[in-house]
C-alpha cells in the first residue's frame, strides 16, 4: 500500500487537528511549508486519543521556519487508533502543512525489505 498523503493545506493560527487516526499507523513524513516572505513558526502536537491537545503532547513549539522555506520531518510518529495530530502557525494562511501516513502493517512490511 502507498503511502496515503493528507494534505491539510494552510495552517490557521489556532490550534487544529490535521490527522485523526482510524487505524495504528506511521506518519513517515511531514512537509511544513513556509509561503510568506517573513520568518513564520509553526506548533505541532501528537495527542493520544481521548486526551486533550496541550503543551505537554508538543513536537514542534514555535518552531521557526524561514521565509520561502521547507522543513521536511521524517522521524517516524507513531498512532495508535484515535491518536490526532494537531497543528497551527503564527499567522494565518502562511504556512501549508502535508503528512504521509501508512497503516502500520504496511509500515513494517517496507522495513523488512
Amino acid at each position: 500500500m502507498p503511502a496515503m498523503r493528507y494534505t491539510k493545506g494552510r495552517l490557521t493560527a489556532a490550534l487544529q487537528e490535521v490527522y485523526r487516526a482510524e487505524r495504528s499507523s506511521v506518519v513517515t513524513g511531514i512537509y511544513v511549508v513556509n509561503t510568506d516572505t517573513s520568518v513564520r513558526t509553526f506548533d505541532l502536537q501528537h495527542v493520544p486519543a481521548d486526551e486533550s491537545t496541550s503543551l505537554d503532547h508538543s513536537l514542534f513549539y514555535n518552531n521557526q521556519i524561514r521565509a520561502k522555506t521547507t522543513q521536511i520531518i521524517d522521524t517516524p510518529i507513531f498512532l495508535e487508533t484515535g491518536d490526532t495530530i494537531h497543528a497551527l502557525a503564527s499567522v494565518t494562511n502562511v504556512v501549508a502543512l502535508t503528512l504521509y501516513v501508512l497503516d502500520y502493517a504496511s509500515f513494517l512490511s517496507r522495513r523488512t525489505v
